[in-house]
Order: structure tokens, then sequence, then C-alpha cells
């Protein structure tokens, strides 16, 4: 998985930096898997997550947990 280009830093900071960018990177990943570039069955860890994107890995994390609970990848075993 490889992101074109590293999410934009907004204006926020702390917990609303943080769940800013938890939901840009959520809506980045539902965009790639729906134009095919995240294939179904690819395995998306926290870490590749974070280094495409550019984040650190607790909204890498939550972005994929939200991602988990809408049924849309499961955790990797």
């Amino acid at each position: 998985m490889t992101a074109e280009d590293p999410l934009e830093p907004d204006q926020a900071t702390g917990a609303e930096a943080h769940a800013s960018m938890q939901k840009r990177v959520h809506a980045r990943i539902r965009e790639m898997i729906a134009d095919g570039r995240i294939r179904p069955g690819e395995r998306l860890l926290e870490v590749h997550v974070a280094r495409a994107f550019s984040v650190s890995r607790s909204p890498a994390r939550h972005a994929l947990e939200t991602l988990w609970r809408e049924k849309i990848g499961r955790p990797a075993a």
C-alpha cells in the first residue's frame, strides 16, 4: 500500500488534531479501497499505514479500527 502524497497537517492541536488526522487517514483508505488501489484481502498493517500517510501509529491504528467496526476490514491475526 502506498499513498501518493502525505496528508497535510491541519491547524488543530492535541486531541482535535489526532481525531482529524485519523478521519483523514480513514477517508483516504476508503478511497483507495473503492478505486482498487487496495485489493480485497490485502493486509494493512498499522506501521505500514502510518508510514504511507506520514502519520504516527496512533491515528493509523484508530483509522484501521474504524474500518473494522464498519466491517470493511478485519484485524490481522
